[in-house]
């Protein structure tokens, strides 16, 4: 039987039933799809018959490569094969060739695989154009007195990417600084996702290494450690039994001779598991249940400490962490006190220096008031003094005077006493 790969020869198809020409020859394979199926109303192509090679004019050996006659077909292949190929004559008629004529229509497959390390980044900067809507015109105002150069109004810094004519500076420079931010935006967005899907494959590979440092550590150390003749045993009968094989040498002699001498198979030897005695079975599976029993409680054991040891260290972490906040709250608490006596201190300062200010102010007072009455005093003094001494001076100048007038004038003057 032929598959979807396998090609036919013209050696491989049957002869006419007129005559002994192959039914479907090579000669009439169409090079294309558009020359084996012309369209509606499309000429068959015509070539010279000066270019067409006859069958004389080629070479005894073909460069092909030869192969080995076909297996005979069956007789249902072979009538769908006449039927297929003899309905529709082929347009045209090539020069004669031994390639191989395919049976089937070529199929192609492939496979997309994609994995976390395959990303595609994809960075759109551009924007749909809209074409302004067109609206009624609004009124004009009379007292306009001129029209500013916007070819439309300025909605959004995003929103008209492409510059237009009549477009001002500052429009056009507004417009690229927006381009310029949401370039900025995508671009740091680009690299946070990728910053982050780093970090993530990082972490990926560091899991994937553990695990198969685990593997590897569990494996090596199983194939280290000696192992009792049962465990090789018990691999050795699963290696045969996967094979198909006898658990042993004298178990296949035994089933040997046993079918050639036609006697009892022997249980335990010659039969195999599934046709030991009750006895062996059960016998075999106390052993298994008690393996399973003894490999449970090594996982309990072990188990059991593993979960101690976490039990240990986070007990030790939660008690660290609970020293660590005690010390916190005794440190916080001893400094509100030293901070609120500090603030008495200050209080208590600031109470006695406004005393000391007053108490000096009351002084200043009471010095300042003598020193203006002493001064008041003396001035009352050095008028008084210079009153007396006016009157003492006036008086002993009248006297001077009277005496002068008596001793020029004589005694006619009354004496000043």
């Amino acid at each position: 039987p032929l598959t979807g790969g396998d090609l036919l020869t013209v050696e491989d198809l049957p002869p006419r039933a007129s005559g002994g020409d192959p039914m479907y020859s090579v000669d009439h394979a169409p090079t294309s799809m558009s020359q084996a199926h012309p369209g509606p109303g499309a000429a068959s192509p015509s070539f010279p018959s000066a270019s067409v090679p006859s069958a004389a004019d080629l070479p005894p050996h073909a460069p092909f490569p030869q192969r080995p006659p076909a297996h005979p077909l069956p007789d249902g292949l072979q009538d769908s094969l006449l039927d297929l190929l003899s309905p529709r004559p082929p347009p045209w008629v090539g020069p004669a060739t031994r390639a191989h004529v395919p049976v089937t229509s070529p199929f192609y497959s492939w496979s997309a695989r994609t994995t976390h390390s395959d990303v595609i980044c994809i960075l759109n900067t551009s924007r749909l154009y809209r074409e302004e809507a067109t609206a009624p015109p609004k009124p004009t105002r009379r007292d306009r007195l001129c029209r500013l150069p916007y070819s439309k109004p300025m909605t959004g810094p995003a929103e008209y990417l492409h510059p237009e004519e009549g477009e001002t500076l500052y429009v056009s420079q507004m417009h690229a600084r927006a381009r310029a931010k949401l370039n900025r935006e995508m671009l740091q967005e680009r690299d946070e996702f990728m910053m982050r899907l780093q970090e993530e494959r990082h972490s990926r590979l560091g899991q994937e290494a553990v695990a198969a440092t685990s593997i590897q550590a569990i494996f090596r150390g199983f194939s280290t450690r000696p192992h009792p003749d049962s465990v090789v045993e018990l691999q050795q009968q699963r290696r045969n039994a996967k094979r198909g094989a006898e658990p042993s040498v004298e178990a296949a002699l035994l089933k040997r001779l046993e079918g050639e001498l036609g006697f009892e198979p022997i249980p335990g030897v010659t039969l195999s598991k599934k046709k030991r005695t009750k006895k062996q079975q059960m016998r075999d599976r106390r052993k298994k249940n008690k393996e399973n029993r003894s490999a449970t409680a090594v996982q309990n054991l072990v188990r059991g400490r593993g979960a101690k040891k976490m039990t240990a260290q986070r007990r030790a972490v939660l008690e660290a962490e609970r020293q660590e906040n005690a010390a916190v709250r005794i440190q916080s608490l001893a400094r509100g006190v030293a901070g609120r006596n500090r603030v008495k201190d200050l209080v208590k300062a600031g109470l006695a220096t406004r005393i000391q200010s007053r108490y000096r102010a009351m002084q200043m007072s009471r010095k300042v008031e003598k020193l203006r009455h002493d001064k008041t005093q003396q001035s009352r003094q050095v008028a008084a003094a210079s009153t007396l001494q006016a009157v003492v001076r006036g008086k002993n100048s009248r006297r001077e005077q009277v005496n002068h007038s008596r001793q020029r004038n004589g005694p006619s003057v009354p004496a000043v006493h």
